[in-house]
């Protein structure tokens, strides 16, 4: 290395060698393969590869390094051949090398039958004894002493008989944690001994040994059933007292709101607590079939006063995760319960229900589930509770809740529709639909908003001007039109006029012009469609006043008075020459509604049309050039009184569109009644109908109007307010006190139409 030193440049060059271990080189896990060729082996001697194969998989077994299911397999296969074979040596082995709890369960009970079999009763006694003493099933050992008992007594073998008499009350001494399974082998047991074995035995070590209650109920009930009576000393009166004392014991230690913790999977989590209902619904169905429904109310009770007494944390932890399945779960079960319980379980439902409101009305947390709330309802007994339940809170439902609130009346609907009209039930559904209906229509914001101007400006804006009717072609369905179809489809048609008006004027501040430009205007047509789809006409009320209200507010607060036109179409045209692209453009834009327009051009093409703008001065026109941008633009800007007369057209055209959307002459003629004839001369609609003659006038006509300078020559709409039919009730208190929506006096003078 020192030479290396004295050079300019070095290299140093490691090289890693890898070492494997030595069992890399070996055939590895053979367990699947072993089992495999086991169980498909049909000799009846093992061959010298099936000796070693199997001395290889005894060795893995012991390893620990096998799973308990595979060591199950491969136990339950190599003994199998070891019977087939014949050979004592290998089952031995193969049996030794399973644990102490998985020998029985590895080997069968079949198995162990076959190899007493093969091999006699002396050679497997003390497997035997293991496999029975370490296995965690009160069935398994049981099934196993009572198969080769019968071995036994079959073929007179006075040693096995006696040792599986032992064993059977040795087990029967020594009873493990009991599952649903074990209920029909324990209740054969006690069949063949007595109550005291029962009473004295049996229910104790189950008791201690915490079985489930999925056990007891299948036990039990088989108590109850009479599946001891043919006992010597059986006692009806004993066997009961013995059910609900068992009963109470269970239901005493019982959870009211049974969870379990899951551990979060990394440190950044918490852990959590889920909630078991299977659990606690299974405390209940024990109590419901053996007929306990003092202990039932009793454990329900508790369950409540557990809940007042949490903290609140734990307050927070029921309703997010429990009350909700337990109503869903509980809901599904009660129906196949008996009747006599259904008042019992009415208590947990208020009680339920009362949880679930609260928490995610009041509080507003977590999700409203209609159904969910439906469910605790019709399981409480009467609407009646649900109506004392919502009453006081039908404004919060609606605010904080607005779409679940609409989910309810169709589900309100629904239940209401079960019932005759005048059952109690119905009428008390008809009450919260009303209720929350007039919440809702209180709550909803039915003011028209001006559709935003995306910032591309794509064909169809100008600068600086929207037209609503034109360039916006989605379909938008207004808050208004919702809720008429939600009466409509719930049967509130009664709540309509109140909605109608709402739409009309929201607010006593409302812009009357902006909320039929962009309310009314699209909402008509959409209104005409959506009454034709259900069998009605927009002729009938309250529609039909509505319609009319909508189209000769347009006419009055939107159209207005048409503007004198200070300078004619011909003249306009005359601006720029006639050669340029650009001067067609511009005359383009001097012709429409746009108030302000820009041309990006370069200097020359600027200077050219500034020039052939000279003439428009006197007219009002003016000019700049914006400085930013390449190339820079010529910015112009109109005065009013070139803008007003041709925005006046436009919004004419759309009049004539909105009448002729909403249907003919005839259908128009309906709705108008005596304005018809005035409102198609200002929107300049060709007719065929003779018009109706007009309804005698009761204020100012035409005759007396003052007509501005310049102002049309159509006649005015200045008639007197036509009276229409009575409107249905709306069921409930009318909405605030709002500015007159004045339709049925229209003043199409030169005065521009004030905001309102």
């Amino acid at each position: 290395m020192h030479h290396l030193s004295n050079l300019p440049t070095g290299y140093h060059r490691s090289v890693l060698i890898f070492c494997p271990d030595k069992d890399l080189f070996d055939v590895g896990d053979i367990t699947e393969y072993a089992c495999k060729t086991f169980a498909s082996c049909t000799s009846t001697k093992p061959t010298r590869k099936e000796r070693k194969l199997a001395n290889r998989l005894i060795v893995n077994c012991s390893s620990g390094k096998v799973s308990n299911e595979g060591l199950k397999r491969a136990i339950g296969t190599l003994s199998s051949s070891a019977v087939k074979w014949k050979n004592l040596d290998i089952w031995s082995k193969a049996v030794s090398a399973c644990p102490t709890d998985l020998k029985l369960k590895s080997v069968g009970v079949d198995g162990f039958a076959r190899a007493y079999i093969a091999f006699g009763f002396a050679p497997l006694e003390p497997h035997l004894e293991a496999a029975v003493k370490g296995d965690t099933t009160n069935s398994r050992r049981f099934s196993v002493i009572q198969g080769l008992l019968r071995l036994g007594s079959d073929e007179k073998n006075e040693t096995l008989v006696s040792w599986c008499t032992t064993q059977q009350e040795n087990i029967l001494s020594s009873l493990r944690q009991a599952t649903e399974q074990d209920a029909e082998v324990l209740m054969s047991i006690v069949k063949q001994r007595d109550m005291d074995v029962l009473r004295k035995s049996v229910i104790p070590q189950l008791t201690e040994a915490k079985s489930g209650v999925l056990f007891w109920t299948a036990f039990l009930q088989k108590m109850k059933q009479g599946e001891l009576v043919d006992l010597p000393n059986f006692d009806a009166n004993e066997a009961t007292e013995i059910v609900n004392s068992q009963v109470s014991t269970i239901m005493s230690t019982a959870n009211t709101f049974p969870g379990r913790i899951i551990k979060a999977k990394v440190s950044y989590e918490k852990d959590r607590m889920e909630p078991l209902v299977d659990h606690w619904l299974r405390y209940l169905k024990l109590c419901v079939s053996l007929d306990c429904y003092g202990m039932c109310s009793t454990y329900l009770q508790r369950m409540f006063d557990d809940y007042n007494k949490a903290n609140q944390q734990t307050k927070e932890w029921i309703a997010d995760n429990f009350i909700s399945p337990a109503i869903v779960k509980l809901g599904a079960e009660v129906s196949s319960f008996p009747s006599d319980s259904h008042r019992i379980f009415a208590e947990f439902f208020k009680f339920a229900m009362d949880v679930y409101v609260d928490r995610t009305v009041i509080q507003g947390k977590g999700a409203f589930v209609i159904p969910t709330l439906m469910i605790a309802a019709q399981r409480c007994g009467s609407a009646e509770v649900l109506k004392a339940k919502l009453s006081p809170m039908y404004a919060q439902l609606s605010q904080k809740k607005p779409n679940e609130a609409q989910q309810m009346l169709t589900e309100l609907a629904l239940r209401k529709g079960g019932f005759a009209a005048d059952h109690p039930d119905a009428v008390t559904y008809q009450a919260i639909m009303d209720g929350l209906l007039k919440a809702i229509i209180a709550s909803t914001d039915f003011e028209a908003k001006q559709p935003q101007v995306p910032s591309y400006r794509p064909y169809g804006y100008r600068y600086g001007v929207y037209n609503p009717t034109t360039t916006v072609t989605e379909t938008f369905e207004s808050a208004g039109f919702k809720l008429i179809r939600l009466c409509n489809t719930s049967g509130c048609q009664a709540h309509i006029p109140l909605i109608l008006d709402r739409m009309l004027m929201p607010k006593a501040n409302s812009d009357i012009r902006k909320q039929i430009e962009y309310g009314l205007v699209p909402f008509l047509p959409q209104l005409k469609t959506y009454l034709a789809s259900i069998g009605q006409d927009i002729t009938s009320e309250p529609y039909a006043s509505f319609t009319a209200k909508g189209i000769k507010g347009y006419v009055k607060n939107v159209l207005g008075a048409k503007p004198k036109e200070t300078v004619s179409t011909s003249h306009l045209n005359t601006v720029g020459c006639k050669t340029c692209d650009d001067c067609r453009e511009m005359r383009k834009l001097l012709l429409s509604e746009s108030k302000v327009f820009s041309m990006p051009r370069n200097q020359i093409i600027r200077k050219h049309l500034e020039k052939e703008l000279a003439k428009t001065r006197a007219w009002g026109v003016s000019w700049t050039t914006i400085r930013s941008g390449s190339p820079q633009s010529l910015q112009v800007t109109k005065p009013d009184s070139l803008v007003a007369p041709i925005v006046w057209l436009k919004r004419q055209t759309e009049g004539l569109k909105l009448m002729e959307s909403i249907g003919d002459e005839k259908t128009l003629q309906t709705i108008l009644g005596a304005h018809f004839a005035t409102v198609v001369s200002v929107l300049g609609m060709k007719v065929t109908v003779q018009p109706a003659a007009p309804a005698p006038r009761t204020q100012a006509t035409t005759s007396n109007v003052p007509h501005a300078a310049g102002a049309p020559s159509h006649p005015q709409l200045t008639t007197a307010t036509v009276p229409t039919k009575k409107r249905p009730s709306t069921g409930g208190d009318h909405a605030p006190k709002r500015t007159k929506f004045d339709d049925d006096v229209i003043d199409l003078t030169d005065s521009p139409p004030k905001k309102r």
